[in-house]
């Protein structure tokens, strides 16, 4: 025991003494005892100070970020309410160390920016508190003030929380801050989660620098990933993401964390179990095909394969996962048959068959599923995660009810990070609504985070969605008065 104790000493004093930059080698000639080499590795690897390259060349992490710069991006919420709330804006710049609102914010004088308290509803802060990862996200709100303590039994999205945040409000009216500007912060010190910010206008700010941005930063995310698989917590993802990615992403950055993860194509949350972590993007799959058409039905010009071919004709942006969840709900919550689930996917409007010889084919297709989860539908056995499919039915009917309402074309990113969420859900509910199933308890929670965050990400993306809308809008009436 004494002998460990000494080795442990010798390895932490060495460990303590290191230059900024030094390779494995370097380091085991400084070794007293040769039978420490295997161990000095080990503890270089889960000391938490370094980077490596992975051929035995390190970096102090303090050293890498030290004289950094990375952009923060308020948002129109937080403008309007003069704040800057922590959430994940600080995790990949800062030790573990350093709790997300005890960083300290100075001025461009100098002066620290004031903390204050703020209370909003839990689904206006998951956004900002995405990038922290699923695990970790309650664990920062229920640190923040005792008053959150009570997500950790149930978090349906609306109750309030209370959290610390950086008072802006003079800032921003300094510079008449506005969407599209943003702050430039400086690490004065990585070990205090220090940073001294300054204004940078939206005009001096370039749409090409922002995309190569994001393109170097996935790179080297993607990297990251390709080599720690999913073993990294996310913001340790984005910390090594920078070392890979050299000192350069954090000299004159382009764009904010926040605008990462909103713009990148390539890069998106995906969950293990109970860990989220920073995934490679995924192809949609093909979506699963029903029984095949009944027998005696007339010849349709339009598709008429398979159940998922007519949606995909009729432009409904529900897959048959997602239509058995909604059968199921409506069996849990004892709705009137077959017309209420109906109108519940489709709306009260009608839908644009082909012809009727498609409407049948889709109606017998839709019956005989309804009728087949109905014969079969035990509530009691379905009691655990009734609630946790009720959740996802309602973001699906947000979404089509939003689709539904929308005339012309939308743009491609918000459409695509709509879907992005939309298949997150869709894989969750094929597993919720497998018959038999058991869901543990801390796999109940971990859903419950998951599309908790999902409903944050798809509020965001339906405001983009509807801001572009009213724009296109504006701009075609415009053009009209001027015919």
């Amino acid at each position: 025991m004494g002998q460990e104790l000494d080795h442990s000493t010798v390895l932490n004093r060495l460990l303590d003494t290191l230059p900024p930059e030094f390779s494995l080698a370097q380091t085991e000639a400084l070794l007293p005892d040769s039978a420490l080499a295997g161990r000095l590795q080990r503890e270089l690897d889960t000391d938490g100070r370094f980077f490596d390259d992975g051929n035995g060349n390190y970096v102090a992490r303090a050293a890498f970020f030290q004289g950094g710069e990375f952009l923060l991006t308020p948002d129109d919420y937080e403008i309007d309410q003069g704040i800057l709330i922590p959430g994940h804006r600080f995790s990949a710049f800062f030790p573990e160390s350093v709790f997300p609102s005890e960083v300290t914010l100075l001025g461009p004088e100098g002066e620290p920016f004031p903390v204050r308290e703020f209370r909003a509803p839990l689904l206006t802060v998951f956004p900002y508190c995405l990038l922290l990862g699923s695990e970790q996200i309650f664990d920062y709100l229920v640190a923040e003030h005792a008053d959150n303590a009570r997500l950790r039994n149930s978090a349906r999205g609306r109750e309030e929380v209370v959290l610390r945040v950086f008072d802006l409000s003079a800032f921003y009216e300094r510079f008449r801050f506005s969407s599209g500007d943003a702050l430039t912060a400086v690490i004065v010190d990585y070990e205090r989660g220090v940073a001294r910010c300054e204004f940078r206008s939206g005009e001096q700010r370039r749409q090409r620098q922002l995309e190569e941005y994001c393109s170097s930063y996935a790179d080297a995310l993607e990297r990251v990933i390709d080599r720690f698989d999913n073993y990294l917590e996310i913001p340790e993802q984005l910390a090594w993401g920078f070392y890979g990615g050299g000192r350069r992403l954090l000299q004159n950055p382009g764009a904010s964390l926040d605008e990462f993860i909103r713009l990148t194509s390539r890069i998106e949350i995906g969950f293990e179990g109970e860990h989220s972590t920073l995934i490679r993007r995924r192809e949609e799959p093909e979506a699963e095909e029903f029984a095949a058409a009944p027998e005696g039905v007339g010849i349709s010009r339009g598709e008429t394969g398979s159940l998922a071919e007519i949606l995909k004709e009729l432009g409904v942006v529900l897959t048959p996962t997602e239509l058995d969840g909604f059968i199921l709900d409506s069996l849990y919550r004892r709705e009137d048959g077959f017309e209420a689930f109906f109108r519940r996917c489709f709306g009260d409007g009608p839908l644009p068959f082909v012809d009727e010889a498609q409407e049948a084919v889709f109606l017998n297709y839709l019956e005989d599923r309804y009728e087949s989860l109905a014969a079969v539908y035990d509530r009691v056995a379905d009691e655990p995660v009734s609630e946790l499919r009720g959740s996802i039915v309602e973001l699906l009917e947000e979404k089509n009810a939003f689709l539904r309402q929308v005339a012309g074309e939308l743009p491609p990113e918000p459409l695509r990070r709509l879907a992005s969420i939309s298949l997150g859900l869709n894989e969750l509910l094929d597993r919720i609504n497998q018959p038999g199933g058991e869901f543990p308890a801390a796999e109940l929670e971990a859903a419950a985070e998951r599309v908790a965050e999902a409903a944050a990400r798809q509020e965001e993306t339906l405001a983009a969605l509807e801001l572009e809308a009213d724009r296109a809008d504006a701009e075609a009436a415009f053009h009209k008065s001027e015919e």
